[in-house]
């Protein structure tokens, strides 16, 4: 089965988010950032495009007007959906309509949460905590935790002797760094390139190499993060020296 043509269905839905009253601020060839005032969510046109071959041509204006809908209803904060963390490249922190955040590993990565409701997933703001009443620390393990139940069912693949990758497309792939010790026991090399591509090696020689052979990608793919490697040792991560 193939997906619904990329550019159709990306104009499509700018229009009619448009047309009820919200801003597109950035279109790719995978998502969609849509804003309604203060809030903004990201889209993904991939899972729209494979819902809508799916279906029958005469049904793809109610599909697509049922997913305008539920963006609504996902930026106008009625309701809560899933906790989950994502990991960044550091940003701007004084921005005014920046995620909330918290760095991790000295710095070298921000730790931001995001509000998944199924067909729209937004980044969490400082002034969630307050309406959801809930503490920064009890939302990021309520997010660990249900990262943990997300990845019940994942295992790294094979890509070579000693190497793994998590890339499920789940939008989760990087995050699952914080908590790779559920599968590795051993002190561990990681590479999160982007948000969908986490690489994965033991010994450090390898390491080097597959940083030399796969770094230079982390500016080229959506959502990229870094091209540098970090140690993850009983449940700390912390920046490996550069090779």
């Amino acid at each position: 089965m193939r997906d619904a043509p990329a550019g159709d269905v990306a104009a499509q839905l700018v229009a009619r988010l448009t047309a009820a009253g919200l801003q597109v601020t950035a279109v790719t060839d995978h998502d969609l950032t849509a804003a309604l005032g203060a809030r903004t969510a990201t889209l993904s046109l991939l899972n729209l495009r494979r819902t809508l071959a799916a279906l029958p041509q005469p049904q793809h204006d109610a599909a697509l007007d049922r997913f305008v809908r539920l963006t609504m209803v996902g930026l106008s904060g009625a309701g809560e959906g899933e906790l989950l963390p994502r990991l960044c490249a550091p940003g701007d922190a004084h921005s005014l309509s920046a995620p909330w955040f918290a760095p991790v590993a000295d710095g070298a990565l921000w730790l931001t949460l995001v509000e998944d409701r199924g067909e729209v997933v937004r980044f969490v703001r400082a002034m969630d905590f307050v309406r959801w009443r809930l503490s920064v620390a009890a939302a990021r393990a309520r997010a660990l935790e249900n990262l943990i139940a997300w990845s019940a069912g994942v295992h790294p693949e094979p890509m070579g002797e000693g190497v793994f990758r998590f890339a499920t497309g789940d939008g989760l792939d990087a995050a699952r760094l914080l908590i790779l010790s559920r599968w590795f026991s051993t002190p561990m090399l990681a590479l999160p390139l982007s948000r969908d591509q986490l690489w994965v090696v033991a010994d450090p020689a390898r390491a080097a190499s597959l940083h030399a052979e796969i770094g230079p990608l982390a500016r080229q793919l959506p959502h990229a993060i870094t091209s540098r490697l970090f140690r993850c040792e009983d449940g700390v991560l912390s920046p490996a020296a550069r090779p």
